[in-house]
């Protein structure tokens, strides 16, 4: 779950902080985040020290520094899910999922609603593992733009957004007019052949 949380809204490597450098991991969550309690908890259950600011809970840890930059990318744009932690059994993928939507994700009547990043890579990685929990979501690429705020103009990256179905269990939409078969077969399947 920790794992999820950096990717979500966390960054690793040396800080300066006057004549001090320290080696430490930050994960943003404002004092009035929804999930606050929940970060701090985990910590706790890790046994990691930590530190609560107002609007980030931070750790030292060299060999977590260095884990998290090397498997997960250490900025919004370069952030990903790597292979190896796509193929882990369904229940380690929940807890990762898990963390990253209490990091970046949208709740709505305490459901999980959207998933939101700038990263292309973290967001097809992101489908992928909704689909493994068997969860139906499409994938939407917003165009770089400027949106007003309050009257303020605010410039807006290109990004993608994870929307999630109301049912729990994926779907393949057809196309008119096709006859659909059902075929049993066990094992994983990686990829569709359509007769033309």
């Amino acid at each position: 779950e920790l794992c999820g949380w950096y990717v979500g809204d966390g960054c690793a490597g040396k800080t300066h902080r006057g004549r001090r450098v320290a080696t430490e991991v930050t994960i943003y969550e404002p004092l009035t985040g929804k999930f606050r309690t929940e970060l701090g908890s985990l910590m706790s259950r890790l046994g990691l020290q930590f530190t609560r600011r107002k609007d980030c809970i931070r750790f030292r840890n060299e060999e977590l520094v260095a884990f998290f930059s090397k498997n997960f990318g250490n900025n919004s744009h370069s952030k990903t899910v790597p292979k190896w932690l796509q193929s882990l059994p369904v229940n380690m993928i929940r807890h990762f999922w898990t963390g990253l939507m209490r990091a970046d994700g949208q709740y709505f009547d305490g459901k999980p609603k959207a998933f939101d990043t700038v990263s292309k890579k973290l967001a097809e990685a992101f489908v992928v593992l909704t689909m493994k929990l068997g969860i139906s979501g499409r994938l939407k690429e917003n165009k770089e733009h400027t949106a007003y705020i309050k009257g303020r103009a605010v410039h807006c990256l290109k990004s993608y957004k994870i929307t999630f179905r109301s049912s729990s269990v994926a779907f393949i939409q057809t196309a008119r007019g096709a006859k659909p078969s059902t075929e049993q077969y066990k094992g994983k399947v990686w990829c569709f052949e359509v007769r033309k």
